[in-house]
């Protein structure tokens, strides 16, 4: 384990990288902590007070902007993607591996041979991060008839570019609002036992969340994925006017 100070100095290290993934402005912004839940925060010295203050369990910020919405219409672009490879759901760390190397391949297939997202290992399994080159999609007479295209392209590029290996809850929760990703260096609670003092003390090497691939600074178009997701708008609004 890192002493106190090294634990901080990693920690904030994994931030700045994080946070290098967003497109300005980045503050104001969630964060979420085990104790506060999701607050907004206004500043990097202010959320790193709070992750200080968590200990450093269960660390995540939101990959969005707070101020996503004005008078209830969408003004924020999709140019955030999360992709979430569960342990849990795919059984085995063998099965996990292959689908990661499938996402990974399929998203260079789809988006371009020199695209590179970020990989963490979450202590549960990998979260893929990938900022892209977007446009509001309510604003595109093409997507015009459709509910919440945008928050619908998250969603919807999740389970494609993973072929629907990904966390299935996200297809009907994940928004602007709860994107939230984990900061490298921080621990995954699930995995960690405090002891009768509430101290945290012998934790797993497989808790700490940690980088297995940096995104390369490229952000490829969305639009290569938007013939397919226009197609499955209309098969969607077909089934349910059925």
């Amino acid at each position: 384990m890192l002493a106190e100070q090294q634990r901080e100095k990693y920690f904030k290290a994994g931030l700045d990288f994080i946070l290098s993934h967003f497109e300005n402005p980045i503050w104001p912004r969630t964060i979420f902590t085990p104790k506060e839940k999701q607050i907004l925060v206004y500043s990097q010295d202010q959320a790193l007070a709070k992750f200080i203050q968590a200990r450093f369990l269960d660390c995540r910020i939101n990959a969005y902007p707070s101020y996503t919405e004005w008078k209830g219409l969408n003004r924020q672009a999709p140019d955030f993607l999360f992709m979430d490879l569960d342990l849990s759901r795919l059984k085995s760390v063998e099965v996990l591996n292959r689908a990661l190397t499938r996402t990974l391949n399929f998203i260079r297939e789809k988006l371009g041979d020199n695209i590179s997202p970020t990989v963490l290992w979450t202590g549960n399994g990998y979260h893929i991060y990938l900022p892209v080159t977007a446009f509001i999609l309510e604003l595109e007479s093409i997507f015009a008839d459709f509910e919440d295209p945008s928050r619908q392209f998250i969603r919807w590029a999740e389970q494609f570019l993973t072929n629907n290996k990904a966390d299935p809850c996200h297809s009907n929760s994940l928004s602007f609002k709860n994107c939230m990703v984990r900061v490298p260096g921080s621990f995954n609670s699930k995995l960690v036992q405090p002891n009768q003092k509430d101290e945290i003390a012998n934790i797993p090497e497989s808790a700490e969340v940690k980088i297995i691939q940096r995104w390369n600074g490229i952000r490829p178009s969305i639009k290569p994925l938007l013939f397919n997701f226009y197609i499955y708008l209309a098969d969607s609004k077909l089934e349910n006017s059925q």
